[in-house]
């Protein structure tokens, strides 16, 4: 997913100040969750990338119909969920619509972060920084934690 490094952008004078504060505290909670917390947060979060959403994926969930079981999905590493994960909103709409055609029951969802488990190192982006300080401290924490815990079948 690219991004810019989130030391260059604190570097930058044109960084704006509500941008510039999110970033600090983004290092300052990353740093605290590896030092205090024993999360082993790597280099998650050094790389920001600015979204034109508000959300950075959309997931699918569906269902037969008068059923409560969603069809499940299985992936290499993460095992099986109960919903797929889009980066392109136009391919999961177009996913829904094949399934709705089918008869089951959907819903599409907005995602404001997401976890690799720690394959890969997950960028901060604006589904993080547009939400209260505490918020965004609290969900780079749970996302860090996927890094150390990850329950094959739990979706939260």
């Amino acid at each position: 997913m690219g991004g810019e490094p989130v030391e260059d952008l604190l570097a930058d004078p044109d960084t704006p100040e509500p941008l510039r504060h999110k970033l600090q505290l983004a290092t300052e909670a990353s740093r605290f969750a590896s030092q205090q917390m024993e999360l082993p947060a790597g280099e998650a979060f050094t790389d920001y990338v600015e979204l034109d959403r508000p959300w950075v994926l959309v997931n699918l969930v569906v269902v037969p119909e008068f059923s409560l079981t969603p069809r499940q999905w299985c992936y290499p590493f993460a095992g099986c969920q109960a919903y797929r994960g889009f980066f392109d909103t136009g391919t999961a709409r177009k996913e829904q619509a094949g399934y709705q055609q089918e008869g089951y029951d959907t819903f599409l969802a907005g995602v404001t972060a997401y976890s690799t488990l720690g394959w890969f190192d997950d960028p901060l982006h604006t589904g993080f920084t547009r939400l209260p300080d505490w918020q965004m401290a609290a969900l780079m924490f749970h996302e860090l934690a996927h890094r150390a815990l990850y329950i094959n079948g739990d979706t939260v």
